[in-house]
């Protein structure tokens, strides 16, 4: 009933205005102005009927204005509020996701067990013990859920993973207890990863090969730790670190990433991957490359390089080859080849023996 009376004030107000306008109109219309000698003779019973007619009209015109009213702000609030719900479903995950700056959610039973059953179902694409690295078809991103289920789905027979601490802002709540665990996560602020653990426990049963890049050094123990719980054979694993340029950070001897790696996995795969500094012009340099040979010296085989498909040279291939394995990836950002094919030849033609990691962004 509160509603009743504003209502029908709305309606008066419309046939109101409906009626005000439809008389300027006729006064202002050159058209009906024209007409207006025009007169036709009506009796007064006609002249008596014609009233109520044109009340009629002038109150259904009105209706008829108030309802189209009211349709379009409900269809334009409608609109709005569908807007809004979509980009609140964009916020919502991101919003779920903040007990991550701090504490890493394990994954629940259900989840995990979902992509153990893919690992176990897709056993038969795994990594064989005695393969050839050159053959190794990496999965680049796997650190999330939905990574994970696809790579575990795909041909691939690697999964590559990056691992950092959890709780990019944990440092900065005094009262939470304990280390902080290894996490999936490519980015410092990435919080949509999951634990370490959990992820190394869902590979192990599809038997492919693992690839951890390491992108902070303090997770290394915890990583090393997981690795070894599962039993993972070193013939299975990757540890990919970052080293230093000539004239920073410490020598390859004195380098306790390399002696930690080496006392629990002596046989797994170290990885070296040139930090800032190593390139000139857009290429490697010399120096750059006498410094990966020393840390392979020092950590002993097997041995590999992760190099920058842009920036490699056949020079650059020739001198390290002898000291371990090259491998080649990329970032379509700033190398993005239309033949994949074609461009694996080329490097295979440098002499190139490690794994070679090539995305495109092209349409095949």
């Amino acid at each position: 009933m509160k509603y009743l009376l504003p209502g029908l004030l709305i309606i008066l107000c419309l046939c109101s205005q409906a009626d005000a306008a439809h008389r300027l109109l006729v006064a202002t219309n050159p058209l009906t102005a024209a007409e207006e000698p025009i007169k036709i003779d009506r009796d007064s019973s006609q002249a008596s009927e014609a009233a109520p007619a044109q009340k009629k009209g002038g109150l259904l015109s009105g209706l008829k204005s108030f309802g189209n009213s009211v349709v379009g702000f409900f269809k334009d609030k409608k609109e709005k509020v569908s807007r809004g719900f979509s980009e609140l479903c964009k916020i919502v995950p991101k919003l779920t996701r903040i007990r991550a700056f701090f504490k890493q959610k394990t994954l629940s039973d259900k989840d995990r067990k979902k992509l153990e059953e893919i690992a176990e179902k897709n056993k038969a694409k795994g990594w064989p013990l005695d393969g050839d690295i050159a053959d190794v078809v990496n999965a680049h991103y796997t650190n999330t859920y939905g990574e994970l289920k696809k790579a575990l789905e795909s041909d691939c027979n690697w999964f590559e993973c990056d691992v950092r601490p959890e709780g990019p802002l944990r440092q900065y709540i005094p009262f939470i207890d304990g280390e902080p665990r290894p996490v999936t996560a490519h980015d410092s602020f990435q919080t949509n990863g999951m634990l370490f653990e959990d992820w190394v426990r869902i590979v192990a049963k599809s038997e492919r090969g693992i690839k951890v890049d390491l992108k902070d050094n303090s997770a290394l123990d915890g990583v090393l730790a997981i690795l070894k719980k599962y039993n993972i054979d070193e013939r299975r694993l990757i540890l990919n670190i970052n080293v230093s340029q000539p004239g920073s950070g410490p020598n390859a001897e004195a380098d306790a990433r390399i002696k930690a790696i080496r006392a629990t996995f002596p046989g797994c795969r170290i990885k070296l991957s040139p930090g800032g500094g190593s390139s000139k012009d857009g290429k490697y340099t010399m120096a750059a490359a006498d410094r990966l040979i020393e840390y392979a010296k020092t950590a002993g085989q097997p041995i590999m390089y992760a190099l920058r498909a842009e920036w490699v040279t056949p020079k650059i291939v020739k001198k390290l080859e002898p000291y371990g394995k090259v491998s080649i990836w990329n970032s379509t950002s700033t190398f993005d080849p239309v033949d994949v094919a074609k461009e694996v030849e080329r490097f295979r033609s440098w002499g190139v023996t490690g794994m070679i990691d090539l995305m495109s962004s092209h349409k095949e």
